[in-house]
């Protein structure tokens, strides 16, 4: 797809951000810089610097007007020009409470970037991934990427080749990587300026054995941004963003996308949570053009696995069991697994994964030995390798402690998981927990712990 001009600006659909012809490519998330002052390589210092500085010059701003704005930010900054100047030549790295103020600065005063039409929370975050402070910034700083090469193909539009494809792609399976560590919020700044940049390419001429490749690297990315959108709760951006993300792969011709992409959505859609008939229809048959059939070999094996916990939410213990077979049996039979999406899914979609998915349908079932014993199992074998998958076996296990009459014990798990989702800003697993306790914690409302859980979530 091609994307709209607007005046002598490129306008790219990720977050309303405007792009001038030949400008510099500042806004897109080359990140590769880790945030931790203390573990700061000096290649790390130098590249934050570097980006500071090119902003700050984006607005003909001298460092003595930069470190004013900053002050004006908050009382107790104490910026001044040198400080500003150790920054830029990668002398010192700023620390957390600069480095949102800087974010702050350059979001309210950058109008060309932003044109007044991204909202804050986005505008900031965008910024803090562009100078290397936000979640991207948890890749590694010695990946192999060819960010020059990238960094080159955006400043001179139309001159790509096949090593620049393969570095955004492997960016964006880094972004889908990182994913399991941090919350959505964290992470739509990095994934907004990764889209930006591709749209931008997409404007530009380029070979035509490489545009659909781009195209479809591009969906997967808008696909990413919509599923981190909906799980922050912003059920209309994310909408806009799943449509974008499934033009770009019919575009492409790239069905097994659009199915993988049509499942993921629907997994975390607030309103597609609160209707399990649908999402059933969407995991069985399909949606949104894309069949279900249509899906790679591990995708069908994902969505067979979701299929079965809506099925345990239904009482239709039976179709349960049934579908998580079939998972187990997809997983087992493709080996080597075929390419397509998920590139990288959750626990690799291997032994791990299936014990969890298990456990959690389990508990929902109310069988809570055999699903304690499938959580046990999904730990044992997936060891820290589980990311945020653990929050869904944590509830699965307080689940299992409220139908075995534990209630003390379901709260403070509970709890546990409702602090942690509210720290990574993860709207749908704070839902989860307040269903856990509405429904299956409900015949102890006047338990202290669960008032305690009550009280707590109203904080939430």
């Amino acid at each position: 797809m091609t994307v709209p001009r607007v005046g002598t600006v490129r306008q790219c659909p990720a977050e309303g951000l405007n792009r001038p012809p030949g400008g510099s490519c500042c806004r897109y998330a080359v990140l590769r810089v880790r945030h931790d002052e203390n573990d700061a390589s000096v290649e790390q210092r130098v590249e934050v610097g570097r980006r500071i500085r090119e902003w700050r010059l984006r607005l003909r701003w001298d460092q003595k007007k930069l470190a004013r704005q900053v002050n004006l930010c908050d009382k107790r900054a104490r910026c001044d020009s040198n400080m500003v100047s150790r920054w830029e030549c990668g002398r010192n790295l700023p620390g957390p409470f600069y480095q949102e103020l800087l974010c702050v600065t350059f979001a309210d005063a950058d109008g060309e970037a932003v044109a007044g039409r991204v909202p804050a929370v986005d505008r900031r975050a965008f910024i803090r991934d562009a100078l290397g402070f936000g979640a991207a910034g948890l890749l590694a700083a010695n990946d192999g990427l060819p960010w020059e090469r990238i960094r080159h193909a955006l400043e001179n539009p139309g001159r790509i080749d096949q090593r620049t494809v393969e570095g955004l792609e492997r960016m964006t399976i880094g972004l889908e990587r990182l994913e399991q560590q941090v919350g959505p919020v964290a992470l739509i700044g990095a994934v907004a300026g990764h889209l930006d940049a591709m749209n931008a390419m997409l404007e530009a001429p380029m070979p035509s054995g490489l545009r659909p490749r781009v195209c479809s690297i591009a969906s997967e990315t808008a696909g990413l941004l919509a599923v981190a959108k909906a799980q922050a709760g912003h059920a209309q951006s994310a909408a806009v963003y799943l449509k974008l993300a499934l033009e770009q792969a019919r575009e492409a011709d790239d069905r097994p996308l659009g199915a993988w992409l049509m499942g993921r959505y629907t997994c975390s859609q607030p309103a597609y949570r609160n209707d399990p008939g649908l999402r059933l229809h969407h995991f069985v048959s399909g949606a949104f053009g894309f069949g279900a059939h249509e899906a790679s070999t591990p995708a069908r094996a994902w969505f067979a696995a979701k299929a079965a916990d809506i099925y345990a939410l239904l009482g239709r213990a039976d179709d349960c069991l049934r579908a998580l077979d079939r998972a187990e049996t997809i997983c087992s039979g493709s080996n080597p697994p075929d390419a397509g999406r998920p590139r990288h899914a959750f626990c690799d979609l291997g032994e791990a994964w299936l014990a969890a998915e298990r456990g959690g349908s389990l508990a929902r079932l109310g069988h809570s030995d055999a699903a304690r014993e499938a959580i046990d199992r999904a730990r044992l074998l997936g060891q820290a390798d589980l990311g945020r998958v653990d929050l869904w076996l944590l509830l699965a296990q307080a689940r299992s402690c409220a139908h075995d009459q534990e209630p003390g014990e379901a709260c403070r798990i509970a709890s546990r998981v409702a602090l942690t989702a509210r720290e990574l800003q993860f709207d749908i697993v704070i839902d989860e927990v307040r269903k856990l306790h509405s429904v299956d914690l409900a015949r102890w409302s006047s338990d202290p712990a669960v008032v305690s859980l009550d009280e707590q979530l109203a904080v939430v």
